[in-house]
């Protein structure tokens, strides 16, 4: 099923500023403009500066429509990391 976008939502300016540093908060509201507004809060704690269970974020969900915008919230942070994967990151997968 595909996801529905509400183009109305926006993160609010303190949402905005709970990202953690290296993720695209456009992309970031970008991807949860898809999600049904019981579930925002909850998929933007997992990139929030505070993540909970220590999680490091999202990075694979199951709908194939949200995973190339997922990607670009990654983008940027991705680009400064050495090309070995790091095998201490937690990978969270959502959505099955």
């Amino acid at each position: 099923m595909e996801a529905q976008r509400d183009r109305s939502y926006r993160l609010s300016p303190s949402e905005r500023a709970s990202v953690r540093p290296g993720l695209d908060a456009n992309a970031l509201e970008r991807f949860l403009s898809h999600k049904h507004p019981s579930e925002r809060s909850s998929f933007l704690a997992y990139f929030a500066r505070s993540a909970p269970d220590g999680s490091t974020s999202v990075e694979r969900v199951a709908d194939p429509t949200l995973q190339p915008i997922l990607d670009l919230i990654h983008a940027a942070r991705l680009r400064h990391l050495p090309p070995e994967p790091c095998e201490t990151a937690r990978l969270t997968v959502l959505g099955r």
